[in-house]
Formats: C-alpha cells, structure tokens, sequence
C-alpha cells in the first residue's frame, strides 16, 4: 500500500500546494481536477458542475497559498511528489484544506487587531523571521508570530497545525522587503485566500466531509455539523409528504446492507428541524463561521448528495459528536484568546465577519453557546445519535413498526414413546410399578427434545400425509427419582427401531384407538434375564410376525397407578385424553414376579397386550403403560 503524503505542519502543506501551482505538479493540474470531478458529478448539478469547473475554483487558491508561503519563507521550494497517483494527490488536497485553512483563519484572528474584543489580534506587531534573541534589551521581537511558525507540536496549539518552520527558514520582513515586516501585514494576504467568492470544490462540506478520508478529523468538525445542516435543509424542502423519491433513495441505501430496515420519514423530518434549530445557534447571527464553503440547495443534486450524506453520518456521525464533546466551558477569568484558541480554530471555527463588533458581555454569550450546544449535540442517544438512530431505521416512534415478515408456524412437537414403555408386558418388582409414572416423565422429556429434532426418522418410514403423527422409538431412560435396581442378571431382550402411531383425542372425552406395531416379531425370551428397573426384557418366542387384532371382548383394565407429582404439565387439567390398547400376542405372555429374578412360562390360549393411557397437557403428551391379559 503507498505511503500517503504527509501533511502535519503549516510548511508541509505549503510545500505540497507549491508543488501544483510551480513545481512538478502544475502538469497533473487538470487530471487531479477531473479526478475529483469523477467523484462528485453525481451530487451537484450539471449547470453548477461542469467539466474544468474543478480546476477553475482550485487554481486560484493555489496563487493565493503561494504568494503567503512566498513572503514567509527564505527559500519556498515545492516539495516532490512524483510518484503518486491521481488519486493519491486528491485526497492529500482534501486532508490539506480543512487544517490549512483552519490555520489561516488562527493567523487572520491574531495578527488582526480588528478582533481585539474577541481576544484576539495580540500578533500586530510581532517581527516574523526574528529568532528572539536580545536585541536593544527585548529579545521577543519575533513573539507569538514567530514562535507558531517555529513550533512542532500541535498540542501547543489545541491541536491546529503548528508551522512547522525550521530555524532562520523564515524571512525577516524588516529587512528584507519580500517579506512581511510585522504581523499586521499578512492580514490583507490572509482576508484574500479566505474569500468565498470562487467556488472551491476541495473546500466543499460536503467533498471535505462526505468525500474525503479525512472527513472525520478534528479540525473539519465545523464542517460536518455544516454539511449536517445543508442535509436537513434537503429533507425540510422535500415537497413530498410522504418523502417522496428522497426516501425512497435513503431507504434504497440503508437496505444494502440492512434489508429490513427502513426510515420514518416523520421522524426524521422533525428531528432535522430540531437539529437545524440548534446548529443555528453556532452558526448565525453574530456568531461563528466554519472553514469550508457552501452553496445553495438548488445548486445540488439533492438525492444523490442526500444519500452519501446519509451513508457518512450513519459511520462517522460519532466521531464528530467525539469531537464536539472536547470542547470545554469558558472559566472566569480566562483569557478569550487563550480559549478560542483551544476551543474554535482547532475543531475548524471561525468568527463571522459581524462578530467582530460586539461586546465583551456578547462574547461571553457566544463561548456560552458554544459550549451548550456542543454539549448537546454530544449526549448520547440524542441529537446527532438520534439522527443516527433514525437514518440506521433504528428509531421509528412516530411510525408503526415495520411488520416483520411472517414464519411459518412451527409443527407441534412429536411425542416421543420408548419401545421399552410402548411394549413392556409386565412389572419387573413392586418398585417397578410405582415407576412407570417417573418413566413417563422421562418419555415426556423426551418429547420436549423432539421437538428440536422433528425431522429425525431413526431409519423408519411413516405415513404423515394422511392419519396420525409417528411416535419414535428412543432409547431407554433410567428411573427418575425411583427404586434401586435389582440384581443384574442377564439382559433382557429390547425390541428396538419399532413405531407407534398415536392418534390425539379431539375433544375433550377420553376415546380409544389402536396402536399399530410394525411388523416384527418379539425377540426371544431369556430366561433369568430379568432386566434392570426401568428398562426391562421382553420375553416370548414363537410369537407370529405380525399384529394380531384386539379381541372382541375388552380386556380387563388394571387401574393406572398415580402420577407423580411434576410429571405434567405447568397448565392444570388436561385438554384431552385417550386410551390406547397394544394386542402384540395371543398365545404368549411373560408372566413375571416380585423377586430379583424372574422366569417366564408360555401358556396357550392367553393373549397378551399393553395398555397405553396419553393424555395431552398443553403441548405435552404423558404417557402411562401397563399389561393387559386376555382370556
């Protein structure tokens, strides 16, 4: 990445603009123009803009700066910028005129005795070129005047460039004729390069702000609070109510990056007035001026410039309000030249023309307001933040909020119901009872992480276009709270990747419906292989592939054992129930007992089934499962 150009003292920028005008660079004149001219066409008008306009409003400023830097120094040589690019030389020239004018307008008010009430004008009748040293008893012939040219340290000077002048590099005009013999004689030189009569396009607000990179620094802060005033004067002549094609340009812009977001054109237009109201107070009446130039809104191309206006304040609108919070409060007793000159010219202030008649009670009034409505321009949340806020689409209280685009609703959660519960013949201890109520708290936790997961099929296939949702086999829970474990003996047999398919009561009545079970036959019987509690075997062998219907005459229903607490839902009641009963066997059953160990026998002719109970608590299903026999 190239260097930039260097421009941190007054002779810096003096070199640097020598250059253009005498040196090396008056040969790239016309292609440094029409590089800026390539920027900023879109933002001003065609009759205000044309082609050579550029060139026409910099050449004279480049005469005027060279005549200054010509009676200051002993030897003004241009400096070499000969390897940079077009592009390069723009931006050194917008990063050099808002702190060199600054500086001028520093000089302008301390060799000017015409701003003695505003404390200024103290350098009248400093030597410039004498070195200080005593001469016929003084040895601060040079003063003030000399001492600035001389400096190196911005921070002397609140932060305004410091002259930057190496020692006897600057004439001493008393002898020498080119020169300027005292203070007072740079006023007329000065009041010339500060004209606004030709429109410099460098010295825009809004190139020097919007456009630059620089736009963001300390001594162009007068300059955006300008630029911040010309965007409202946009937005306050809009004619349309609604915002018109102006805010369909805003809202174009913002939506590049921010699709969602748009601005409320009502917010915004009275918020701009508020803020035009206080930077009034700053720049009108008797008041303070800022360094670059303006010109009228008709001149302007006020969408285009409104919109990049817009993006800059969205990214830089903190900085400046950064800035604006530095400025101190006047203390009594301090001398105005002393607090302009850290307050005013480093920020890129100036006076008014007018303000250099009125009176010292006056003066107080203006440090007054500079101060107030720095400060409020700073406060967070507000005033420029606010405009922030409301260009970011971010503040929207005079409008209803944007709607926000519609999502599809989510599907109810899928209950998940173990194979372990959904086919478990029999209880495998007394303990094991009590459990199946803590069992189905775990079913039902289950439940609730299906809902993350609905999509999840675990390898089986379910007919969900038509009929009742899939219930997914899970893997076992241990016991929640419950019983210790027996004995472990051999492991039960599990049936595994099994599906039942759950049909949710409508109303309110509890009502019955089959459960199918895939076609798959019960594993083998273990004998002696009683499962832990909470998950146990399946016995039988033998048994035919396949479901066998549920016999004509309804089975015995064994009552459910008591829920435990917690196991439902934080609503009260349920919303419906229903009664679910498994025929898996009608030739088989797996008879089981209190002890560790439990051994199971085949009788024929006795059926076998589970008897599922569900009940839906506000989008949670509980599940409670126990054995039927069926003669």
């Amino acid at each position: 990445m190239a260097t930039k150009i260097q421009l941190n003292t007054l002779k810096d920028c003096f070199k640097f603009l020598e250059w253009l005008y005498k040196g090396d660079g008056k040969d790239r004149l016309k292609e440094v123009s029409q590089n800026l001219h390539s920027r900023i066409k879109n933002h001003f008008s065609s009759t205000f803009l044309k082609e050579g306009y550029v060139e026409q409003g910099l050449s004279p400023f480049l005469e005027k700066a060279s005549r200054i830097y010509g009676r200051l120094s002993k030897d003004p040589q241009p400096g070499d910028y000969g390897g940079k690019n077009a592009t390069e030389i723009v931006d050194a020239l917008l990063d050099c005129h808002p702190k060199f004018f600054a500086a001028m307008y520093f000089l302008q008010y301390c060799v000017n005795n015409t701003f003695g009430t505003l404390g200024g004008g103290g350098w009248e009748k400093n030597y410039p070129g004498y070195e200080n040293k005593p001469w016929l008893g003084r040895n601060d012939w040079g003063g003030d005047l000399q001492e600035y040219l001389r400096s190196v340290k911005p921070e002397d000077y609140g932060g305004i460039i410091p002259g930057g002048c190496g020692f006897e590099e600057v004439r001493y005009g008393h002898w020498d004729s080119a020169g300027y013999s005292q203070g007072t004689k740079m006023y007329l030189d000065l009041q010339e390069i500060l004209k606004r009569d030709i429109y410099n396009f460098f010295r825009s607000v809004f190139v020097s702000s919007a456009v630059a990179y620089s736009g963001v620094n300390k001594e162009n802060t007068a300059n955006a609070l300008s630029l911040v005033r010309t965007f409202c004067d946009i937005v306050k002549n809009e004619p349309s109510s609604d915002g018109g094609d102006l805010l369909k340009k805003l809202n174009a812009d913002l939506q590049k990056y921010n699709p969602p977001k748009s601005i409320c054109w009502k917010d915004l237009r009275e918020h701009c007035a508020q803020l035009r109201n206080q930077i009034d107070k700053i720049f009108k009446h008797y008041r303070f001026d800022f360094t670059g130039q303006v010109t009228k809104v008709s001149d302007l191309n006020e969408i285009e410039l409104a919109g990049k206006t817009a993006d800059w304040l969205r990214g830089n609108v903190v900085k400046v309000r950064g800035h604006l919070n530095k400025i101190e409060e006047y203390k009594t007793g301090q001398h105005f030249g002393e607090y302009f000159t850290k307050n005013l010219f480093p920020y890129g202030f100036a006076f008014s023309d007018k303000s250099r008649s009125i009176s010292s009670t006056e003066v107080r009034n203006l440090m007054s307001d500079l101060y107030n409505v720095s400060k409020q321009l700073s406060e967070n949340r507000l005033h420029l933040d606010r405009l922030k806020d409301i260009l970011d689409g971010n503040y929207r209280n005079s409008c209803p909020p944007a709607s926000p685009s519609k999502k599809p609703e989510a599907p109810p959660a899928k209950p998940v119901v173990t194979k372990a519960e959904a086919t478990k013949p029999t209880a495998t201890k007394n303990e094991g009872t009590s459990n199946q109520g803590k069992k189905a708290e775990g079913a039902q936790n289950q439940g609730e992480k299906a809902e993350g997961t609905p999509n999840q099929s675990n390898g089986q296939s379910g007919d969900v276009s038509s009929g009742p949702p899939v219930l997914k086999s899970a893997p076992d829970l241990p016991p929640v709270g419950g019983g210790d474990s027996g004995p472990k003996g051999a492991s039960g047999a599990v049936v595994k990747g099994s599906s039942v398919t759950v049909t949710p009561a409508v109303s309110t009545d509890s009502t019955s419906r089959l459960c199918s079970i895939p076609n798959s036959p019960p594993p083998a019987f273990l004998p002696g292989g009683a499962a832990s509690s909470g998950q146990p075997g399946v016995g039988g062998q033998g048994s035919p592939a396949g479901v066998t219907p549920a016999p004509q005459h309804p089975p015995p229903q064994v009552p459910a054992p008591p829920q435990p607490p917690g196991v439902s839902g934080s609503g009260s009641g349920t919303t419906g129930g229903q009664v679910v009963t498994l025929q898996t066997s009608q030739d088989a059953v797996h008879s089981s007992s209190s002890g560790a160990n439990t051994s199971g026998t085949t009788a024929a002719g006795v059926g076998r089934g589970i008897h599922v109970e569900l009940s839906y608590t506000k989008g949670t299903i509980h599940c409670d499962t126990r054995p039927v026999l069926t003669l």
